[in-house]
């Protein structure tokens, strides 16, 4: 939070949030003919603004179906969260008879090669698009999830942990969230984000109930599949239907 706060002093608003807050300020003061000016030069939705920013959301027929896909696909995405990170050391030693050494070495490797997939995934984002990356990360989460079931040994279940890992955080955070940024108009921007992350945070209090029941009624390699390997497929269909972004596109032109 310091070093957030301290970055403030170099780091300004971006340009076409300046001009929401002139508009704003200017209808705020009954400056009706000043803000259809800026309205006009700036090609901001005036009407737009009056609205409350989640009906903005839902009611802005070229962004709701990006709105709805992104945060459906985070919600089945955070479904297997409690899978891959809640779990997975209790999962290890009890289903898979690891010693409970081996499984917190296994966390910790995979955790600090994780760390620079943050980092990868972002990368790949800007050069391929974000969407795109999201996409890909929930194949790779249901195969590195399907392969954990298989694995015995350390290295491969490492290597499979890292890969279902990489897909389900690195991918769906490290481009999702410029994603969105990118995607949604500046004036509900902030809101549209903390939407989608509370869609993920009740994913992820579904997933841990399922885990629960599915764990005693299936087993461990039918509760892995069920919750880990199924989401990664389902959210990678879910975030086609949002909107595709061509890497290098403008800020400005990419919400029109």
């Amino acid at each position: 939070m310091i070093l957030v706060i301290i970055a403030r002093r170099w780091i300004s608003e971006p340009e076409r949030f300046e001009r929401v807050r002139q508009i704003r300020k200017a209808l705020r003061q009954g400056q009706i003919q000043y803000a259809q000016q800026l309205q006009e030069k700036y090609k901001i939705n005036t009407e737009e603004l009056k609205k409350v920013t989640w009906h903005q959301i839902i009611s802005d027929i070229r962004f709701r179906r990006t709105a709805l896909a992104s945060m459906i696909a985070y919600f089945i995405n955070s479904i297997n969260w409690p899978v891959i990170d809640g779990f997975v050391t209790y999962w290890l030693v009890n289903f898979k008879g690891w010693p409970e050494s081996e499984a917190i070495k296994l966390t910790l490797i995979g955790s600090a090669v994780i760390y620079f997939g943050y980092v990868s995934a972002g990368f790949l984002g800007d050069i391929i698009g974000r969407r795109k990356v999201i996409a890909i990360g929930g194949i790779i989460s249901a195969l590195g999830v399907y392969l954990m079931t298989v694995s015995n040994s350390f290295w491969p279940m490492t290597i499979a942990w890292i890969l279902a890992f990489y897909g389900n955080g690195a991918c769906m955070a490290g481009a999702g969230f410029g994603y969105w940024a990118e995607v949604a108009p500046t004036r509900v921007r902030s809101t549209f984000i903390g939407m989608v992350y509370a869609s993920g945070m009740l994913g992820a209090m579904l997933g841990t109930f399922l885990f629960g029941i599915l764990y005693t009624a299936v087993g461990g390699a039918l509760t892995w599949i069920y919750l880990g390997s199924i989401p990664g497929i389902l959210w990678t269909v879910t975030i086609l239907f949002a909107k595709r972004v061509k890497p290098g596109t403008p800020l400005e032109e990419i919400s029109q």
